[in-house]
């Protein structure tokens, strides 16, 4: 493996980990409670992630729309400077 794709593979590493952000264990039982829960923790997100994320889910839902209001956007701009 060249010295380029191990640093490539060791930033896609660093980035996946990033990604998926900061493990927060399970809160502590209650040893006098006669409940018990049982959870694995879970991964808290970067804000930037979350963003990245919402705004990834929003393209992918509404593309169609963004596209046609950019080139109309684009066309108004162009007919506007024309004049």
């Amino acid at each position: 493996m060249s010295w380029i794709q191990a640093k490539m593979n060791l930033r896609k590493v660093l980035l996946e980990e990033w990604y998926q952000g900061i493990y927060v264990p399970p809160h502590p039982n209650d040893p006098n409670s006669p409940l018990v829960f049982i959870s694995a923790g879970h991964y808290e997100k970067p804000l930037l992630a979350k963003w990245i994320e919402a705004f990834l889910d929003f393209w992918h839902h509404h593309w169609q729309w963004l596209i046609g209001i950019v080139i109309a956007l684009i066309a108004l701009i162009v007919q506007i400077r024309d004049k």
